[in-house]
């Protein structure tokens, strides 16, 4: 498995989750590059996707590696590939796991909420539970039963649980890339853009409960 490379922004402090808040009401501060703060904002922080779910103004997203439930009859090899795909491209680890227990991602089918987009395929996802700093509890990825079971031998089959296993983990917004993966517009890609990838790699290596701004500062508040 490919590994996160994460930026560890508190090397010196005893404990991460555990450090005296100094003066100003920030425990953590740090900065990264204006164009992946602005990605991060626009696509996860202030992002509308799973707002009833979340806080806006800090960043959400999962513990590493985060668990992965798969529930029949959803093809588990298409979810498998998935997941094998978003780890190689953005560094992001996950785990199977045996039960339907938080926190994880579960993927299972159904047709609540799902408009069918193309060939009888339907499918949507995003994050629905939060710990206290934002941090993902539960996320889902539900699948109608022509995307539950489709064939990976079909480029939109593997696009539609590529696509959709990013919103679970934290992309809660489609962007205007040509030819992204989480794109809305122009031709499906199965493929990341490398903006795409950017953005996840940085999500990922801030602290949960950070706070970033525009110009690529980030901090994270004392609660």
């Amino acid at each position: 498995m490919c590994r996160l490379s994460v930026v560890v922004v508190c090397a010196a402090l005893a404990s991460c989750g555990d450090a005296p808040a100094p003066e100003g009401g920030v425990v953590r501060s740090g900065s990264i590059d204006p164009v992946i703060a602005a990605d991060i904002i626009a696509f996860n922080q202030q992002a509308e996707g799973s707002a009833s779910f979340r806080q806006l103004g800090i960043i959400c997203r999962w513990e590493l590696p985060i668990s992965v439930f798969v529930q029949p009859p959803v093809e588990r090899a298409n979810a498998e590939a998935a997941l094998k795909y978003w780890e190689s491209a953005a560094g992001v680890r996950f785990a199977f796991v045996g039960s339907d227990e938080s926190p994880r991602i579960v993927f299972r089918e159904g047709t609540d909420g799902i408009a069918v987009v193309e060939r009888g395929f339907g499918a949507r996802s995003g994050i629905d539970g939060t710990f206290a700093d934002n941090r993902a509890r539960s996320g889902f990825v539900v699948l109608n039963s022509v995307a539950a079971r489709c064939s990976l031998s079909d480029p939109l089959c593997v696009y539609i649980y590529r696509h959709e296993l990013g919103h679970a983990l934290g992309y809660l917004a489609h962007n205007k890339i040509p030819r992204g993966l989480m794109s809305e517009i122009g031709e499906r890609s199965t493929t990341f853009d490398q903006r795409e990838i950017d953005m996840v790699r940085q999500l990922y290596a801030l602290p949960h409960g950070a706070r970033v701004e525009p110009d690529g500062s980030w901090s994270v508040p004392v609660r």
